[in-house]
């Protein structure tokens, strides 16, 4: 797998810190937006993260949505926004 760099950072505290998985997972993300001008699908997410399920995926997004490192729709593609400042 590909090892993407970023030095985009969500706004983190003591209570919404990203767990490493989570931060590897918005590396990716911030990481495909730089390199493609828009963000992955879920199974794009998958495949770069070597995960099988996309219901995976989305917990994931859902967990860092919830601790304001990201936002996206549900059921449309494409709408993984990263909040980082």
């Amino acid at each position: 797998m590909k090892k993407i760099e970023s030095k985009a950072t969500p706004a983190e505290t003591k209570d919404n810190a990203l767990t490493e998985v989570e931060r590897q997972t918005y590396d990716v993300i911030a990481g495909y937006i730089s390199s493609h001008g828009y963000s992955p699908t879920f199974s794009e997410l998958c495949d770069m993260l070597d995960v099988s399920s996309k219901n995976t995926i989305e917990h994931r997004l859902i967990r860092m949505k919830e601790k304001g490192a990201l936002t996206f729709e549900f059921g449309k593609a494409r709408t993984i926004q990263l909040l980082g400042k």
